[in-house]
């Protein structure tokens, strides 16, 4: 089964992506900010990262600053800002990212 970390800030938003893809099959783990993701991730079996830019001690493209793990097929920012460029976002290591 692929399983999707999602990290957001935002209690709502955090679930309703984390129930959008179990409803779609997929085994799901979540986290509120910078250390919780970065500890998800280096536990290991993320196939796919999506996270909020902003968050509470830090932004998004720090969860990969330190590589992407070798489990990890594609990774999303979400971001209600519209500052951030999609070369910023390749250079972290994320595949895309979507204005929220």
């Amino acid at each position: 089964m692929n399983a999707v970390l999602v990290v957001d800030d935002d209690d709502d938003w955090r679930m309703l992506l984390s129930m959008c893809f179990e409803d779609a099959g997929f085994a799901v783990r979540s986290g509120r900010n910078v250390q919780e993701g970065i500890a998800a991730l280096t536990a290991g079996g993320s196939d796919v990262l999506v996270s909020d830019y902003v968050l509470p001690d830090g932004n998004g493209l720090d969860l990969l600053a330190g590589g992407r793990t070798a489990s990890l097929r594609y990774a999303a920012l979400l971001t209600g800002m519209g500052t951030i460029t999609p070369s910023d976002v390749k250079a972290a290591g994320f595949d895309a990212h979507y204005v929220k």
